[in-house]
């Protein structure tokens, strides 16, 4: 199904990044979708198409969930290995993202419920899941990974939080309906379980992919390179420092900091 102009807009300026050969537009949208919901924990998380390939999990459009992401510590993680170096700073802050994306115009409350149950196998039922490909089962391990008592005594008291989030290209839906199903199911997987703190559903449109593309590229990163730096023997009794980064002069178009000052409080 083809997609209005300002959101096909928005996928083509996206692809202008990513190399995409061969893919269908369901398929290209479903990486705009995850890429953006996903940034929205980890600005930094993809570097390539690569990077985007490994969070999916649906190749069949069997499965009813088409990305599984596992957020650590603001971070993506794409390997159970990751979890043991996040588990060395004895905090875990932990979010899992489960992603499925629809072209249509509409927000079909059956598709929304096969999502909500592959979720729900993913973490009760995995025999379940029919399409077992290998980043299925990689989230599998990061899961079981995580939850080893050794990483999951580390996770805060807030954590290890769901998110599921169905995404289509409408702007209206029957609202109510679908409200009470998010609810009720948000709650139901809460009680079922009892390893994930809560557990949040949403339904999100046009107008939450609009807004989130614009704040990615009106956002602005800039890289300081200091080309004379001194290492500092180490001062007694001070066991943190922190460096304040002054702007005094920036040029906002062409994302470049004109003139700077480094501050240094101990």
């Amino acid at each position: 199904m083809a997609l209005n102009k300002i959101l096909q807009g928005m996928l083509d300026d996206f692809k202008k990044d990513y190399i995409f050969e061969n893919l269908e537009l369901s398929k290209e949208f479903e990486y705009f979708v995850n890429y953006l919901i996903i940034s929205k924990y980890h600005p930094d998380a993809f570097s390539d198409k690569g990077d985007m390939d490994r969070v999916i999990v649906d190749e069949k459009s069997q499965f009813g969930l088409d990305a599984i992401a596992f957020i650590v510590n603001g971070n993506l993680v794409l390997g159970k290995d990751d979890i043991l170096q996040y588990a060395k700073s004895k905090k875990l802050d932990v979010d899992i993202l489960f992603i499925q994306t629809k072209t249509e115009e509409k927000c079909d409350t059956g598709d929304l419920l096969k999502t909500i149950q592959a979720t729900k196998n993913f973490f009760e039922n995995f025999d379940a899941i029919t399409e077992k490909n290998s980043n299925v089962l990689n989230a599998k391990e990061i899961y079981d990974e995580l939850f080893k008592y050794e990483n999951f005594r580390y996770c805060t008291s807030q954590s290890p939080k769901c998110h599921i989030y169905f995404v289509t290209a409408a702007n209206e839906w029957e609202k109510s309906l679908v409200d009470n199903i998010c609810k009720s199911s948000g709650k139901e997987l809460t009680s079922i379980i009892s390893d994930i703190k809560s557990v949040d559903i949403q339904v999100l449109g046009r107008d939450y992919i609009i807004d989130a593309y614009n704040e990615i590229k009106n956002s602005i990163s800039v890289q300081i390179n200091l080309k004379n730096c001194v290492t500092l023997d180490r001062i007694e009794k001070v066991k943190e420092t922190y460096i304040l980064l002054r702007l005094l002069k920036t040029d906002i178009f062409n994302s470049r900091i004109l003139e700077y000052t480094l501050i240094s409080y101990v």
